[in-house]
């Protein structure tokens, strides 16, 4: 079967969601829920957000991978900022992770979310896209007992760097005691 990794469009927003909710144990979908508006839809809300133009949950920090026509996962990253973001108004869930995404070198790319649907895991196409997101220092988080990711990050050449205690709130407990900064260069 033809496999790629395409640039996203806007149209694969609610791929996207999915799959982040996915790669993220349904935290994205508490944040999205704690983010909404009242009286407006979080599943509108996730999909909107992920089809702007800007800011880090984008369709233009994604790719999709593609087996022949059919939509099987993707990669979201970015780059690393000059300088560490600030963790005050973010919600709780949400701090250890900017926390260590502050610890990770300046200027890496950072793996925001690397996730396939389930028919199509344990077939060997995450590690095929990792091969794709080219050289240079990249970072990436997970959690602490994510067993079968830890797995595949290590034999990629990834390194633990730092841990955070998970968080959780109201919406979304973590199946996980923390969060784990892994480089690699």
């Amino acid at each position: 079967m033809d496999r790629q990794l395409r640039p996203a469009t806007p149209d694969d927003a609610p791929a996207i969601v999915a799959l982040m909710d996915m790669a993220s144990h349904g935290m994205a979908r508490a944040l999205w829920a704690a983010l909404t508006p009242p009286g407006q839809d979080p599943d509108r809300f996730a999909i909107a957000r992920a089809q702007r133009e800007k800011g880090g949950f984008s369709y233009r920090n994604t790719r999709i991978l593609m087996l022949g026509d059919l939509t099987a996962g993707m990669l979201m990253s970015w780059p690393i900022p000059a300088e560490p973001l600030p963790t005050d108004d973010l919600p709780t869930t949400a701090i250890p992770l900017q926390q260590l995404e502050n610890l990770a070198p300046r200027g890496a790319l950072y793996i925001n979310g690397l996730a396939l649907f389930p028919t199509f895991r344990r077939q060997g196409h995450a590690r095929w896209m990792l091969g794709q997101v080219g050289q240079g220092p990249q970072a990436l988080i997970t959690g602490s007992t994510n067993a079968s990711a830890l797995a595949l990050y290590a034999t990629s050449g990834f390194t633990e760097q730092a841990r955070r205690p998970a968080q959780g709130d109201d919406l979304w407990q973590p199946d996980y005691p923390d969060w784990v900064l892994l480089t690699r260069v």
